[in-house]
């Protein structure tokens, strides 16, 4: 009997909900936010906290558990090396579930789920160019640009006729056209 089986299913099978789970953990470790359904933020919030806690013991087994669920080294170590010391000063709380508007669509209760400490790391900005207004002729460049193009050997034109030799269909692609004439029919008016 099921009883006192208090366990969030999500509508999914056991083997999806368990690669939702990972999925959705490795995401919010890699990008400190995750944008979802209530209830899926909600049922991530305390596999997050206590994987966050694995970090912050840092030896050889907390590695190898946090490996069996997020599934790729890159993200462990990114856990025990950036994540897990940030909240060394903290004794919990280290997700928040912050409540979003309803969806569209279905009107599913969304929320974000994000780290309470986050780090926001500064894109480098594109050079602009900047255009001088003296700018001088280079002679030398052009003379060499010459000199190359010149001693660069010639191209064979793309331009050339090929000669094609006309086939002339064969008997059993006569007998494929009449099969499928049989099927879609002749066209009618002469086009």
């Amino acid at each position: 009997m099921r009883h006192r089986k208090a366990r969030g299913r999500l509508s999914r099978a056991y083997g999806e909900r368990q690669a939702m789970f990972s999925n959705m953990l490795a995401s919010l470790l890699k990008h400190q936010s995750v944008k979802t359904t209530l209830a899926k933020a909600k049922y991530v919030k305390r596999a997050a906290d206590k994987l966050i806690t694995l970090g912050k013991r840092n030896d050889l087994h907390s590695r190898r558990l946090a490996f069996s669920i997020l599934k790729s080294r890159d993200l462990v170590r990114l856990l025990f090396n950036e994540i897990a010391p940030r909240f060394s000063g903290r004794n919990g709380g280290y997700t928040r579930v912050i409540p979003a508007d309803i969806r569209k669509g279905d009107g599913t209760k969304m929320a974000f789920l994000e780290l309470s400490e986050i780090v926001i790391k500064e894109r480098p900005k594109k050079k602009i160019k900047e255009k001088k207004a003296e700018e001088e002729p280079k002679p030398d460049a052009k003379a060499e640009k010459e000199i190359t193009h010149a001693a660069a050997p010639e191209k064979p034109d793309r331009h050339t006729v090929r000669t094609v030799k006309e086939t002339r269909p064969t008997a059993k692609s006569h007998k494929l056209f009449k099969g499928l004439r049989k099927i879609f029919g002749r066209k009618a008016g002469g086009k």
